[in-house]
């Protein structure tokens, strides 16, 4: 499973020449592309599979700031709560 730094090098790929660093990172919005929105939600399904609970909270909280760095962008949250009703139709 991916690391928080990992989720933040989903974004920051879609930002080449911008400072990946801890402490740019955080301070800064990205938008994510197609590619990385469907990465992430991937590292989401994958550490609920899993039952790595502590995994799925980072994730969430990294979607979260995300939303709040993007309010113009469409929500990662919730296409995150699309996928729980989904799963549980199966």
């Amino acid at each position: 499973m991916a690391t928080n730094d990992s989720i933040r090098v989903i974004s920051d790929a879609d930002h080449p020449g911008v400072d990946p660093s801890a402490e740019a990172a955080p301070h800064r919005a990205s938008t994510l592309t197609a590619q990385s929105r469907a990465a992430f939600l991937a590292e989401f399904m994958g550490a609920r599979a899993s039952g790595q609970i502590d995994r799925v909270l980072d994730v969430l909280l990294g979607a979260v700031d995300h939303d709040e760095s993007n309010p113009d962008e469409p929500r990662l949250m919730d296409e995150i709560r699309g996928i729980a009703p989904r799963k549980a139709a199966a």
